[in-house]
């Protein structure tokens, strides 16, 4: 249930920012640009899933394998002090599915 409702509602969102705000984007990912919608889309295991996140906690380096993955914060932002994600060039992951630390780009809040 939770997959179907997420497929409604936010690969209809999302489909439609990378259609009008993101054709070139969209054409590298999905090799088109337009009708994305069309298109089969799918979960990763265990997807879609709300992660509550604790001080001190966290989720390992890992690869999702999917084009595109939806971060979605819940909290107000002024409601916590750190955190963040990170992401890896593909080139610079290793073969065990990790990233070496020196290849890092940090994203956080």
């Amino acid at each position: 249930e939770a997959q179907m409702l997420s497929k409604s509602v936010i690969f209809g969102k999302l489909l439609s920012f990378f259609e009008n705000e993101l054709p070139d984007l969209a054409e590298t990912l999905f090799g088109q640009r337009s009708n994305l919608r069309s298109l089969h889309s799918c979960f990763s295991p265990g997807e879609p899933a709300v992660n509550r996140y604790r001080v001190g906690g966290g989720i390992a380096r890992h690869t999702d394998k999917q084009s595109v993955t939806i971060n979605v914060l819940l909290s107000d932002p002024d409601a916590f002090a750190g955190g963040g994600t990170t992401f890896w060039p593909e080139q610079k992951l290793s073969q065990d599915g990790g990233a070496d630390e020196e290849a890092s780009v940090g994203v956080s809040s």
